[in-house]
């Protein structure tokens, strides 16, 4: 179980803390979230600033949405840009 106030996360039951586990896990998803955390950046911007194929970052992005660290929306600018931002600011995982 996930549970999310205005901010923070709290992660309960073994799978969805093996999940969110999982997505911390990883190097690059880590450096998502610390770029994340001074403000919203595009895929594309993010695809450049860690030198990484759109289609990697667009993945890692996926990972970290499916598991409520971050929040994605569309917008029209040049087409169709997907813009993401930092869910939470304060994750607790409680072990029962």
């Amino acid at each position: 179980m996930s549970l999310r106030t205005k901010r923070d996360m709290i992660v309960k039951g073994a799978e969805w803390i093996e999940r969110v586990c999982a997505a911390l896990a990883n190097p690059t998803r880590l450096k998502i979230l610390h770029i994340l955390k001074d403000k919203e950046m595009s895929l594309e911007e993010l695809s450049e600033l860690l030198n990484q194929s759109k289609a990697n970052i667009s993945t890692q992005l996926r990972r970290l949405e499916e598991v409520g660290l971050i929040e994605c929306r569309y917008e029209k600018v040049k087409g169709i840009r997907k813009i993401c931002k930092l869910a939470v600011q304060e994750l607790k995982i409680i072990l029962e």
